[in-house]
């Protein structure tokens, strides 16, 4: 009997990150088609709630064929799950369902009330939101085949960042600035997202969203990571799981990032106000190989769930 990890595959979606979990067949698609067109699956979604449900079982993915050898199944926190728990529940009652929050409550469309419908357990990857609706707390995973080769790759740059706007823009290039100032090389690959989390009154080009490989690639090149965290937010990031993996420096806003096990003063900075002329000699300091990331990896990840 093992455990599987399950996540909705949209237009930003999971797979690029977990795929070397799939060939292993720890984690799936909800769906057996990636590109379902969403007013068909709202269609059999509706269809299932009145009681049809072939419409909707008939696009679930080949994780279905594991359901006789599965113990516990850890779905993302997506709507397009609900009928699949609703299925789980009534036809595989021994296997335990779980729900992972990847991103804040405060951004995710389902809210905690329509899980609370299921028999499932409850997980997010934040602090705050474990601490403020009372759910279980664990780091996001990450998978080790996305690692591959990167770890003799030349150092090009002094620090990086890839991510999404997220009314992050202004703080971002104050920071690009100031490091340029100092000498540094930073890169900062920005990219746009939808209103209202785009951030106004900037004249900016953004960047074009990059492969996944290719960000790790990127990490791989730089002598360390820059996490910025979103309003609201007060837990790490994958970022700072994939800068560790790959032996790389963290730079983040994050303040609670010093409770985490795998913090040292020398691997990871944390951003205040009045730190940043202090960036430099950070940089120049040695890293210090003390923990072991494999922890965050999927198969030991999913062997923590419970």
């Amino acid at each position: 009997m093992k455990n599987i990890f399950v996540g909705y595959e949209n237009e930003n979606g999971i797979s690029p990150y977990f795929a070397g979990a799939e060939k292993r067949k720890l984690s799936f698609t909800l769906f057996a088609q990636k590109n379902i067109p969403h007013r068909q699956i709202t269609l059999a979604i509706k269809l299932y709630q009145l009681g049809i449900h072939k419409p909707y079982l008939k696009l679930l993915g080949s994780w279905t064929n594991e359901l006789d050898q599965l113990s516990q199944i850890i779905f993302t926190a997506s709507r397009e799950a609900m009928p699949a728990l609703d299925f789980i529940h009534k036809k595989y009652p021994k296997i335990k369902c779980h729900v992972y929050y990847l991103n804040t409550l405060e951004t995710e469309v389902a809210s905690l009330e329509e899980w609370k419908k299921y028999n499932c357990k409850i997980w997010t990857f934040d602090q705050n939101d474990a601490k403020t609706h009372q759910l279980n707390q664990i780091a996001q995973p990450i998978c080790k085949e996305s690692f591959d080769g990167l770890d003799h790759s030349p150092l090009l740059y002094d620090l990086v960042f890839v991510g999404e706007d997220k009314k992050r823009l202004g703080q971002l290039l104050a920071l690009e600035a100031e490091l340029k100032a100092q000498g540094l090389n930073p890169v900062f690959d920005i990219t746009c997202t939808y209103l209202p989390n785009q951030s106004e009154g900037f004249d900016y080009a953004y960047a074009q969203p990059m492969p996944y490989e290719k960000v790790l690639e990127k990490y791989s090149q730089s002598a360390a990571v820059l996490e910025i965290l979103q309003a609201g937010q007060t837990s790490a990031t994958m970022r700072a799981v994939e800068a560790g993996y790959l032996h790389k420096k963290l730079i983040t806003n994050n303040q609670q990032v010093i409770h985490e096990a795998y913090y040292h003063p020398d691997n990871i900075f944390v951003l205040r106000d009045e730190n940043h002329a202090e960036i430099k000699g950070f940089l120049d300091k040695p890293y210090q190989e003390f923990f072991d990331f494999n922890s965050y990896e999927m198969e030991e990840w999913l062997g923590q769930i419970n």
